[in-house]
């Protein structure tokens, strides 16, 4: 593995870390575009190309929350979960070859879903289960350095959740 593969890992930690720090929910959405394409190309770059594929289809579908109108009405809801759950079961079906592929399709179809919703607190609540579920799969198929950042980045969407709820900062 190259040095620049570790490049675009550390890219995906700190834009993805910055997300946690977020109370913009278009703010959010543009870190998260940075960081799963940074990811993409991670994992493209260790010839991982079913990761690489699921990565470009996050960030296509932040992308998408991203040009989406910001609105409460009952269509664009639909719109904007419609297009969450559509790139989520593309996904699942590059994903899920063995059974502990389930997380990872849990994990992203849960991601995708709360980043449709509008709200920082709720895509940081999306992160931190989705991240678990990483987690999971990290230590099921032995990827222990993954798993390590996964679980950083997990605790640190908690304690963003725990400080704004302990200072009613809730959006």
């Amino acid at each position: 593995m190259t040095y620049m593969a570790y490049v675009f890992l550390l890219n995906w930690f700190v834009f993805t870390m910055a997300i946690g720090w977020c109370r913009h929910y278009k703010r959010a959405l543009i870190f998260n575009i940075i960081a799963t394409l940074s990811f993409a190309v991670y994992a493209y770059m260790i010839d991982q190309n079913v990761a690489s594929a699921t990565f470009i289809l996050a960030g296509t579908n932040s992308f998408i929350q991203l040009i989406l109108p910001k609105s409460n009405s009952l269509k664009h809801k639909r719109l904007r979960n419609g297009f969450a759950v559509l790139i989520a079961i593309i996904a699942c079906f590059y994903l899920f070859q063995r059974a502990s592929e389930l997380l990872l399709c849990l994990s992203f179809t849960v991601i995708r879903i709360c980043e449709a919703q509008q709200s920082p607190r709720i895509m940081k609540c999306g992160m931190a289960t989705g991240m678990f579920l990483y987690a999971a799969f990290g230590v099921w198929e032995g990827l222990y350095m993954m798993t390590a950042l996964k679980i950083v980045v997990m605790l640190t969407f908690l304690y963003k959740l725990y400080d704004e709820r302990r200072l009613g900062a809730v959006h």
